[in-house]
């Protein structure tokens, strides 16, 4: 096998996306006062790798938390929780303004 070969191969295993326990919670606010009285966990608990030139498919029922987790990933919903890492960089918690260099390289297609 080629240098040239093996430098893509190799690159094919590294780690584009690394999403480790990635958690999105919305408060319901009720009461006289409109306190926060509990959360809808529309993400909970959600971890996976996307290697280089993988593609990853969602798939579930309506109303499931695709769109929400597709849009956190993004940093268009801040996180509740967990991490998200995209080329090594740890972009969990990040402004939209620090995202938009990086959104460039992103896409989701719904």
């Amino acid at each position: 096998m080629s240098d040239a070969h093996v430098g893509a191969a190799e690159r094919s295993r590294e780690t584009k996306v690394s999403v480790q326990d990635l958690r999105n919670y919305f408060p319901i606010k009720g009461g006289v006062l409109n306190r926060d009285i509990d959360d809808v966990q529309a993400v909970d608990g959600v971890s996976f790798d996307i290697q280089e030139g993988e593609t990853l498919g969602l798939v579930g029922e309506s109303g499931c938390g695709k769109s929400t987790l597709g849009f956190t990933l993004m940093g268009m919903h801040e996180a509740t929780g967990g991490s998200i890492t995209f080329d090594g960089q740890e972009i969990t918690g990040r402004s939209s303004r620090e995202l938009r260099p990086i959104r460039k390289d992103m896409q989701l297609i719904f």
